[in-house]
């Protein structure tokens, strides 16, 4: 009578925490969250300059082809004010003195932090980077402004400013 073969075990065997094999699982985990996690944050800043360039595009003049330096300040002036309103109604709320502390303090860190970080960007070296990636996704009226974006700094502001 023949043997029987020898079927494999069915259960998995189990890895020593100190072997090679599991350092080589482990190495290959901390791969995979790398890569998500640097995904994941170049999505989001892609996704932080699709909205600076969404909110051009909607305050765009349709009818106006090209702008001037002082339309686009005016423009860029709007943009970093956008939540100036907002401000204006935390301090609404902070200022009645029903309570002790301050209301919507994280919101308005947020907001605050966000106007200095656009303003020191945009008298710096500009608000939008230059990517060849926005070429293609804005149109053609927009994408004139995008290219006097990149070109205009604080100091022609400031120049604007002592002119006017």
């Amino acid at each position: 009578m023949p043997k029987a073969p020898k079927g494999k075990s069915t259960e998995k065997k189990i890895i020593h925490p100190y072997s090679r094999k599991a350092t080589q699982i482990t190495r290959e985990a901390h791969k995979q969250e790398k890569k998500e996690k640097l995904k994941n944050e170049k999505a989001l800043r892609l996704n932080l300059i699709g909205e600076k360039l969404q909110w051009f595009q909607n305050e765009l003049d349709p009818q106006k082809m090209r702008y001037s330096k002082k339309d686009a300040c005016e423009l860029i002036e709007r943009y970093l004010n956008r939540f100036s309103s907002e401000l204006e109604q935390i301090e609404l709320h902070n200022s009645i003195k029903d309570r002790q502390g301050r209301r919507h303090q994280a919101r308005e860190t947020v907001i605050k932090q966000t106007m200095e970080r656009e303003r020191q960007q945009y008298e710096g070296y500009g608000l939008v980077p230059h990517t060849p990636v926005f070429s293609e996704a804005i149109g053609k009226v927009s994408m004139q402004l995008y290219h006097l974006f990149l070109t205009l700094t604080g100091s022609v502001l400031q120049q604007y400013d002592h002119a006017h």
